[in-house]
């Protein structure tokens, strides 16, 4: 007697090779009904040049678009060697044991929050392999037994046999995509594949979420369920900032020449105050507002945790070490991973640097490129009138609509701008002042004179609020000496000496 599990596979088997043969039966019929155009006009004698055209090109294009192509697999990141990192393999090997699964046969490392796993290359499946893919976000911002269950739910994949589906909705998709685009100019040829697109899109991705949560149960089943939704909740906000980080932190720094350990930042990032509060509140809407849509892949946050809440209490989570230490050699990893991405010569070209670092070589001499656009306003002007500058909303819309970077803002995005330039143009001006400028990933940018610290972009914040009142602001800079310092004196200074040196 088969059982419920053997019969759920078995289903979803049969369901999408109906599915797939449904669309290339609708494909196919409509090449020949074409060609049937075709021959009927020739047949009859009442033949239309134009009518032959379209029925021509469009038969030929279906029948084109639904050749099944070879899949060329193409490493996404480095491959991980089981030499290389034997920690990070004896958990795999323990969670595929676990599972009852044989191990993949090739393991990548991705620049990314996500793990996955799929049978790759042969056509429609056949002749495939088991792939595994591991993002070196995820290592940074999950511990070991999150991890654990991360992989144990991508096993939870091969177990159900989602694997072996994956080619074949995959692929079957990927026709239906490419017909529809190669039929685009004809619309009337599209609707129908179009239609049947949305509809396979619809039974597939319920299908998916089907799998997610039991994927989920038998990761549950191995490391318990109060690690697993912790590790759920952790990667939802990781996968997010991982992102930020890439754009704001490491981008800059790389455009600046410069190679910092991407890890290292991303932890630094994560444990940053204001990262921790941002996460705090988008983990909190994430649980209560993100909606469920019958194209989604994956089901929402909540019904994840929902789903795994449900029977008796679970046991707290398990404390163990960050996943990175499962990687053996980093910094050769990530010089690995960015030369897969960006090429070899384009990453032998950065020069390596640490993050505190940054400030000095990478960040102030942003700063300094945004505090020259506020140069025509600030020339003479000490720090105690910035109050009255930030507030002048009319001012900072004439003087900054021609930033080259602001043409398509409205006014209030403007403004914003603006006051991020004064911002900056009081950084530069404390530091050539002798001030210490501290900026840590995902951290406020701190100036500190003696046992003086202020946090430029609040302050002005707080002036635009009335917060800060003129008065208060006239009395701090006065106790912080910085009454007579010329702004815009003090960023020309700075921008006429020599960088320091990489």
């Amino acid at each position: 007697m088969p059982s419920t599990e053997q019969q759920s596979l078995a289903s979803r088997i049969i369901l999408s090779i109906v599915l797939m043969i449904g669309f290339y039966t609708l494909a196919l019929a409509m090449a020949s009904g074409l060609l049937y155009v075709l021959y009927a006009m020739v047949a009859s004698g009442h033949f239309s040049l134009q009518i032959a055209l379209v029925c021509i090109v469009g038969a030929v294009t279906i029948l084109a678009a639904i050749v099944p192509r070879v899949d060329r697999f193409q490493p996404p990141g480095p491959e991980l060697l089981p030499d290389k990192h034997p920690r990070l393999f004896a958990l795999i090997r323990d969670v595929a044991s676990a599972a009852g699964q044989e191990m993949p046969e090739n393991v990548y490392l991705v620049a990314s929050v996500n793990a996955a796993v799929t049978n790759r290359g042969g056509m429609m499946g056949i002749g495939s392999r088991r792939v595994m893919i591991l993002g070196l976000g995820l290592l940074s911002a999950l511990d070991e037994e999150q991890v654990r269950g991360v992989i144990a739910h991508e096993f939870g994949h091969f177990h159900a046999g989602d694997t072996k589906l994956g080619p074949w909705i995959y692929k079957t998709k990927s026709t239906i995509i490419r017909t529809v685009h190669a039929l685009g100019r004809r619309s009337w040829l599209q609707r129908p594949f179009v239609w049947y697109g949305n509809a396979y899109l619809r039974i597939t991705h319920a299908i998916s979420r089907r799998q997610e949560f039991a994927a989920d149960a038998l990761a549950a089943g191995l490391i318990g369920r109060a690690t697993m939704i912790e590790g759920l909740k952790r990667t939802e906000i990781a996968a997010v900032a991982f992102d930020t980080y890439w754009n704001s932190e490491l981008a800059p720094t790389f455009g600046r020449g410069y190679r910092p350990a991407i890890a290292e930042g991303f932890k630094l990032f994560m444990a940053a105050e204001p990262v921790v509060s941002s996460a705090a509140t988008l983990l909190a809407d994430r649980m209560k507002h993100q909606l469920a849509d019958r194209y989604d892949t994956h089901p929402t946050l909540s019904e994840r945790i929902a789903a795994l809440s449900t029977g008796e209490a679970s046991e707290p989570p398990r404390e163990a070490p960050l996943a990175l230490g499962l990687l053996d050699n980093l910094d050769v990893m990530e010089y690995d991973l960015l030369v897969a991405n960006n090429g070899l010569r384009a990453i032998q070209e950065l020069r390596h640097l640490e993050w505190p670092d940054a400030c000095e070589s990478v960040w102030m001499r942003v700063w300094l490129g945004i505090a020259m656009h506020g140069l025509p306003v600030l020339r003479e002007v000490p720090p105690q009138r910035l109050p009255q500058l930030v507030r002048d909303g009319d001012m900072l819309v004439e003087q900054f609509n021609g930033i080259e970077n602001t043409k398509a803002m409205n006014s209030a995005q403007r403004i914003e701008t603006a006051r991020a330039v004064f911002a900056s143009a009081l950084v530069v001006a404390l530091r050539q002042n002798g001030w210490t400028v501290m900026a840590m990933p995902g951290d406020m940018v701190r100036c500190q004179h003696g046992d003086v610290t202020i946090e430029p972009l609040q302050l002005v914040k707080q002036m635009v609020d009335g917060v800060l009142s003129d008065q208060a602001w006239r009395d701090d800079c006065l106790r912080m000496g910085i009454e007579r310092l010329d702004i815009g004196a003090a960023i020309e200074a700075y921008a006429a000496a020599p960088e320091p040196a990489g």
